[in-house]
């Protein structure tokens, strides 16, 4: 036996893999604490940078995130929207209330057979009324009526015709008049608006052809009555009424505006908090990712150099290069923190697939070379270990020849009669660990070996 000064240590990939592998626990464990330390590091670093990312709520507690308070503000833009393009093209509302023409025209309704008999009942006059104002709108002449107040939009020309029960004399009204000495019947106005006489004049009279054209073919849809035409005028009129609706329709536009404003403003914020917890979250999530893999890629760094750098017995090849010691046999040996349980035992089992099962035909092959070994009583197994594997080893090898004295001698170097029964033996078997005997522990026990000028006949390695 010698040792080899000039034998170089070779490093198996797959034995690096699997000790890397056996770590797994420590290479998790760093990934989630550096996953954790660089996640929140950018959270706490990132959070001031974003505008608030708390939830916005109106006075009333409700989310303006929600689609509920989002429609809301959408409602408000469709009535800002309406009640913008109504101001803008309703041909009323552009009228001047204090200087505004109106051209009107009074009827009174009279039944027939009995028109200079009995007054027509109020109420059968409304109901008349309602089916001639609705006349007007049944089939509107857009080509007629554009030609009197212009390209204006269909929709807003009918607003400037009126109809309305009662008669006007200047700025009174009466509800009745006589017709026939002492009988009183109800009255209908029709009124057309315009920006002067003229227009004014001109809507009325294609309001009066509206009228009495509907009254000669479609009397007989209510009951049987004739028009009579009382009386006509135009004048130049201030209109509260109109007044009111003006001031009221730009009331509205500001409180519609203030509303949306408020809104747009909410939901800005909302979209802009969102956007920034969005972003604090993504780049949290981001640097949490960078963090599990740095963690892990340290951890298989440290747990790789502790491999390269750790001077223990790696392979058993190396008593056979280093010693020129031969191997009878390797029993597989687990790296696992908890052999046989969980991950741990699917590793394994990766690993010992086709070694588990020579166990028993190593043991075997020890015991049958034992035998097979003439003249020789006193057999030493020695070691520099002393674990409950080496003495597992060594009762499985006694039993197997019990005809043989067999000892075992662990922790070598630290016996006190040692050389004394290495001197003894007929014949001397190493036993040293896979990833626990230290080479340099190995040195000193061949050196010794080496000294009394024993030949070790192998080495087992478990």
């Amino acid at each position: 036996m010698y040792q080899n000064t000039e034998y170089e240590e070779e490093f198996s990939l797959r034995d690096i893999w699997f000790h890397l592998l056996y770590h797994w626990r420590s290479i998790i464990l760093c990934a989630l604490i550096c996953a954790l330390v660089l996640g929140g590091y950018s959270f706490l670093k990132n959070r001031n940078t974003y505008p608030n990312t708390n939830a916005q709520e109106t006075s009333d507690g409700t989310d303006a995130g929600n689609p509920v308070f989002e429609g809301n503000a959408e409602i408000l833009q469709n009535l800002l929207n309406g009640a913008l393009h109504y101001q803008q093209n309703s041909l009323l509302f552009q009228l001047n209330p204090y200087y505004i023409w109106k051209s009107s025209a009074v009827y009174t309704v009279v039944m027939d057979n009995e028109a200079s008999e009995k007054a027509v009942p109020f109420f059968n006059t409304a109901i008349i009324a309602d089916s001639y104002r609705t006349a007007l709108y049944a089939k509107p002449e857009i080509d007629v009526l554009q030609s009197i107040y212009g390209n204006a939009d269909p929709q807003y020309l009918l607003e400037m015709f009126t109809l309305t029960t009662g008669t006007e004399t200047g700025t009174e009204t009466e509800n009745t008049v006589n017709i026939s000495g002492s009988e009183l019947s109800p009255t209908f106005i029709i009124s057309a608006y315009g920006k002067d006489k003229n227009q004014a004049e001109a809507g009325l009279a294609y309001y009066k052809r509206i009228i009495e054209e509907y009254s000669q073919t479609n009397p007989q849809k209510i009951s049987k009555h004739h028009l009579i035409s009382l009386n006509e005028y135009t004048i130049q009129t201030v209109d509260s009424k109109l007044e009111e609706k003006q001031a009221l329709l730009a009331e509205n536009l500001s409180t519609y505006q203030s509303a949306l404003s408020k809104s747009k403003t909410i939901i800005e914020t909302t979209m802009e908090a969102r956007i920034g917890a969005n972003s604090l979250k993504k780049n949290a999530i981001k640097m949490s990712i960078v963090g599990f893999l740095s963690g892990a890629f340290l951890a298989l760094i440290f747990w790789f150099v502790v491999y390269i750098k750790s001077h223990t017995l790696k392979d058993a090849s190396e008593l056979s290069n280093r010693y020129n010691i031969p191997v009878f046999g390797e029993f597989p040996h687990s790296r696992a923190k908890k052999p046989g349980k969980g991950l741990d035992k699917l590793i394994e089992k990766w690993e010992f697939k086709h070694s588990r099962s020579n166990e028993k035909d190593i043991y075997n092959m020890i015991g049958s070379w034992i035998k097979e070994q003439q003249d020789t009583n006193r057999i030493l197994l020695i070691s520099t270990l002393n674990n409950a594997r080496l003495s597992k080893i060594f009762s499985q090898l006694a039993n197997m020849n019990q005809d043989k004295s067999m000892e075992l001698l662990p922790d070598f170097l630290h016996s006190n009669n040692g050389i004394e029964k290495v001197n003894k033996a007929d014949i001397v078997i190493v036993a040293e660990g896979k990833y626990v005997s230290q080479i340099a522990d190995i040195n000193h026990m061949t050196e010794w070996l080496d000294i009394t000028g024993t030949d070790v006949k192998g080495a087992i390695v478990f």
